[in-house]
């Protein structure tokens, strides 16, 4: 007889038909959280990226701490609370943010100053529309805002 394979994260959302709220997420494990996104209410298990688009993310992430203030902070994969109800969390690929929030409190829309995420041209996210656009940068990286950065982005990855 072959044992039927399981995981913890399918066991888990067995338990959670109605959908995750944010209390629920908070006391979920750092480890599965680095998986998920939720959209919703709804989990969607995101795959690990290909080293490509790490590679690139990691450049531009990078790029962002080296010209930064001392008044913002860089950050890579990590949650960004957009709704609560339904819960809406995302997992952009780089974060520059306001770094007065303490070190616990989630991360809001209003404590970002520049989102990024990294797809591959063929690879549209339709939920990434509601990050305010300030373009798909498809050659060069170039903003002003929160500081000045250019970059080449076929040297970052």
């Amino acid at each position: 007889m072959r044992a039927t394979p399981t995981t913890v994260l399918a066991d888990w959302l067995a338990q959670l038909p109605d959908g995750v709220t944010g209390a629920e997420y908070a006391q979920l494990p750092e480890e599965t959280c680095r998986r998920i996104e939720i959209i919703d209410g709804a989990v969607l298990v995101r795959p690990a990226p290909r080293r490509s688009h790490q590679a690139v993310a990691r450049g531009v992430a990078n790029l962002l701490a080296a010209n930064r203030s001392v008044a913002h902070s860089v950050v890579t994969n990590m949650d960004l609370r957009l709704r609560e109800i339904p819960l809406l969390n995302r997992r952009p690929d780089v974060v520059v943010y306001d770094s007065r929030p303490p070190d616990d409190e989630v991360l809001r829309p209003e404590h970002c100053l520049l989102v990024v995420e990294v797809v591959s041209p063929d690879r549209l996210d339709p939920v990434a529309g509601r990050y305010k656009s300030a373009g798909a940068h498809t050659d060069r990286l170039v903003t002003s805002a929160p500081f000045a950065v250019f970059a080449d982005l076929a040297e970052l990855g």
